[in-house]
């Protein structure tokens, strides 16, 4: 009982911060929930509540959504998908957890790196340098 309670304020906790950055819950609760629940069981109650979190968030801001960008970011995802689920098959759960530590670390740090380095300009990167940022979501479909 206290596995469930617990797993359920991380997730609790981790809705929040996603509520206030506009993203992480999954990649944020996974560790946590993995530590208390087990890799398998905390992906499959992670993605369910993921589903019904943008389920809601879809409803609610339907006419907001740009489609290009969500075609863009989809399709980059899909594309890593396959490999995620085949390293989830194959792989021991403690180097899944360690390659999703590194990943957590590697965007974390990058984006840190992009917040200290930001002008007065905030446009969205164009060329070349968006590809850091296609190269990261075809790493968050395999994570």
């Amino acid at each position: 009982m206290t596995t469930l309670v617990l797993s359920g304020l991380v997730v609790f906790v981790t809705h929040a911060l996603e509520a206030v950055t506009g993203f992480g819950c999954s990649v944020l609760a996974m560790p946590f929930v993995s530590a208390l629940l087990g890799v398998k069981t905390a992906v499959k109650v992670i993605t369910i509540l993921a589903w019904l979190l943008a389920l809601y968030i879809v409803i609610r801001n339907f006419s907001k959504i740009d489609w290009r960008q969500y075609s863009i970011i989809t399709g980059l995802m899909l594309l890593g998908l396959p490999v995620g689920m085949y390293l989830f098959r194959s792989r021991q759960s403690s180097s899944l957890n360690l390659i999703l530590a590194v990943f957590i670390i590697v965007v974390s740090v990058s984006q840190l790196y992009r917040q200290a380095r930001r002008t007065g300009d905030s446009a969205p990167p164009t060329g070349y340098k968006v590809l850091p940022y296609y190269l990261f979501l075809f790493l968050g479909g395999i994570v």
